[in-house]
């Protein structure tokens, strides 16, 4: 599913002009149980591996007890320039005000950039969602 995301934002979100993609999870309702290793370490790989110059930045927020122990974990493992590219953000809505307009800002980061498409009945994120959204809306060849 991470692949088909990446290349789908890849196909329809990048031009000539832009050739990186920035990634920005909330980890508002994140907790341990939540932090699983093995997929981060994959999603790490795969990143790393076949899309090494896409990820232009990730923005994580906003920051709880959670999401620092998981990049405290995983910031020994990370390659030195993806590691460079990982911002945490105590207010994820500033902060992506310094590469978005507001209007662009997710609006599950405080903006007005509805993605409500992508989440289910209980407002939960859905990758099923998101995979029908992304089809129905994939332009024809």
């Amino acid at each position: 599913m991470h692949t088909l995301m990446i290349e789908y934002g890849i196909e329809h979100y990048l031009s000539r002009k832009g050739t990186t993609f920035c990634v920005c999870p909330s980890t508002r309702n994140m907790g341990f149980s939540a932090v699983r290793p093995g997929l981060m370490r994959d999603l790490m790989k795969l990143i790393t591996e076949n899309y090494p110059d896409r990820l232009g930045v990730l923005y994580a927020g906003p920051v709880n007890s959670a999401l620092k122990f998981f990049y405290g974990v995983m910031a020994a493992t990370m390659p030195a320039n993806l590691l460079r590219k990982v911002k945490l953000c105590v207010d994820p809505k500033e902060d992506l005000k310094e590469i978005l307009k507001i209007s662009e800002v997710p609006d599950f980061h405080g903006g007005s950039k509805v993605h409500s498409e992508i989440f289910d009945e209980n407002g939960e994120f859905s990758f099923e969602k998101m995979h029908q959204y992304m089809m129905k809306n994939k332009p024809s060849s």
